[in-house]
């Protein structure tokens, strides 16, 4: 099966300097340095569907590794940027064979059952909506001026609202998912000019996830990844990256991508097992006036210390270098020896890169 990522721009002038949900914008790029990294261990093919400018940071500078790149998403830069989730329905729209497609926020360990992937429908779960779904669709009602029959009809039968989570979806059935497209933008379209750009953002979770429940909902198969319901804000461990390697699936979803300890972790896991990668992320970033939070090659909290202190570890023999890196991860991240050991197993040169 395909396995694919999205990533859009939103026309923004400067990827380096918005932050796109995250704690900052250099923890949103280690994101989608660590989430490629880690599918393309598990899968021969990954590939990336993103705009130019996309396409100049993520391949040209940083050389993620896509097995193939299509630069198709500049022409939503006519829609506002704040409906993210956009940009990935316009992806599953253009997928004429079985796919599935990973959230750049989404860390996978191990490789997906082919149970799952020979389903008709799969998303990550079922997730169940609290007052916090209800009141965010009850504000948005009162703007909208065009409403799926398929979501009335699931309203009138039921006063909970569920959608499914979509951090892997996909599946075989590309008659239907073309048709949740077609409709996801109908209904974004007719919609366009009625909302307040405050309300744009909230409208994602129904365009896309609540949508695409109601017109699945008792009509077609949809398979979930995890087999759990979770109620819409209460994804308990979903950053906990101290769990890897035993954890084999992660998703930070909503607050997690706010949450400095967790992006912090997540930083952590990146430099343990793409440490080259992790360079690259701090080479990409203006350190000189960019706060990266004490990162392993920062020196003594001294930001303009990291080219000459980058410089000395990169001369370093790959003994000193595994042997210094694990100094740091004990004191810095209290990492202790034996997680290191186990975890840290490299035969390459961790210096700059080129």
């Amino acid at each position: 099966m395909k396995i694919i990522q999205t990533f859009w721009s939103g026309n923004k002038q400067n990827i380096l300097d918005s932050s796109y949900g995250w704690y900052n914008p250099m923890f949103h790029i280690m994101g989608w340095v660590l989430s490629s990294n880690l599918l393309s261990k598990l899968y021969n093919k990954v590939e990336l569907y993103t705009d130019k400018k996309g396409y100049e940071l993520l391949i040209k500078k940083l050389k993620l590794p896509y097995t193939k790149v299509h630069i198709i998403l500049d022409e939503l830069n006519i829609y506002d940027c704040d409906l993210w989730a956009l940009s990935k329905i316009h992806v599953y729209s253009l997928q004429k064979e079985p796919f599935l497609h990973i959230d750049g926020d989404v860390f996978v360990w191990d490789k997906f059952d082919k149970s799952l992937l020979e389903s008709k429908l799969i998303v990550q779960n079922l997730e169940s909506g609290t007052n916090y779904y209800r009141n965010k669709w009850n504000k948005l009602k009162e703007d909208l001026v065009f409403i799926p029959k398929e979501i009335l009809e699931e309203e009138s039968k039921s006063e909970n609202i569920y959608a499914y989570n979509f951090g892997v979806f996909g599946g075989n059935d590309i008659e239907f998912i073309e048709k949740y497209t077609n409709l996801a933008f109908l209904f974004v379209n007719e919609n366009m000019k009625a909302l307040s750009s405050e309300k744009l953002i909230d409208f994602n979770v129904f365009f896309e996830q609540y949508l695409f429940f109601c017109l699945s909902n008792k009509k077609q198969s949809v398979s979930c990844f995890l087999n759990e319901t979770y109620n819409d804000n209460e994804y308990v461990g979903f950053g906990d990256f101290k769990k890897v390697p035993k954890k084999k699936y992660l998703h930070l979803i909503g607050h997690y991508k706010r949450d400095l300890d967790v992006c912090q972790q997540m930083a952590r896991q990146l430099l343990i097992e793409f440490p080259k990668e992790y360079l690259k992320v701090l080479k990409v970033f203006d350190l000189n006036e960019y706060n990266t939070f004490n990162t392993i090659f920062s020196l003594n909290k001294n930001l303009s210390g990291y080219k000459m202190y980058s410089s000395f570890y990169g001369s370093l023999s790959l003994q000193i270098k595994f042997d210094k890196t694990k100094q740091i991860l004990i004191k810095q991240y209290s990492y202790s020896s034996q997680d290191i050991n186990t975890t840290f197993i490299s035969n390459k040169s961790i210096g700059l890169p080129t």
